[in-house]
Parts: C-alpha cells; structure tokens; sequence
C-alpha cells in the first residue's frame, strides 16, 4: 500500500494589528512596485490586496535560522504571487 507524503507544516503565529501596519509602513516601496509593475492587468487596488496578503503570510511563517532573511522570503513569495497571478486563467 502506498501512503501519502507527509507533508511539511509551516508553523504560523499570530501577527498582531500594530506589528503589520509597522511592517506596511516598512515594506511600502516595495509593495507600490510590485503594484505598479507585476504582470496581471489588474486594477492597482487588487494587487495591493495581493501584496498585502503575501507580506501577512510572510510575517506569519517566517522562521529566522532557515537559510534567508525576511527581504528574501518576502521578495520571493512575491514573486511567485504575481506569477500565479498572471497564469490565472481569470486574467
């Protein structure tokens, strides 16, 4: 019988209000350009959601001690969301 793969949980923590609007304030120029210059043409609102979703779930499941620091985590998984964007058959 063959068993499924386990797989690996990322622990996620809680992310306060204040910690996240620090981290908005902090990450803004970064946010504003994926918004002003990812692929998906969509209105600059919805990737500013996009954005925002991804920077809380970076916060919520970065571990420091694995490899890379939070620029880098966060900057790829942005990434990646705009390219999950743009192959979106919704687009």
């Amino acid at each position: 019988m063959v068993q499924p793969m386990a797989t690996a949980k990322r622990p996620v923590r809680h992310v306060s209000d204040r910690e996240m609007e620090e981290m908005v304030e902090r990450w803004n120029p970064k946010l504003h350009k994926f918004c002003t210059n990812s692929l998906p043409p969509l209105e600059y609102e919805d990737k500013r959601q996009e954005a925002l979703i991804v920077l809380w779930r970076c916060l919520a499941r970065f571990q420091e001690g694995k490899g890379a620091i939070f620029h880098t985590y966060f900057h790829t998984s942005l990434r990646n969301r705009g390219g999950t964007l743009a192959a979106s058959p919704l687009m």
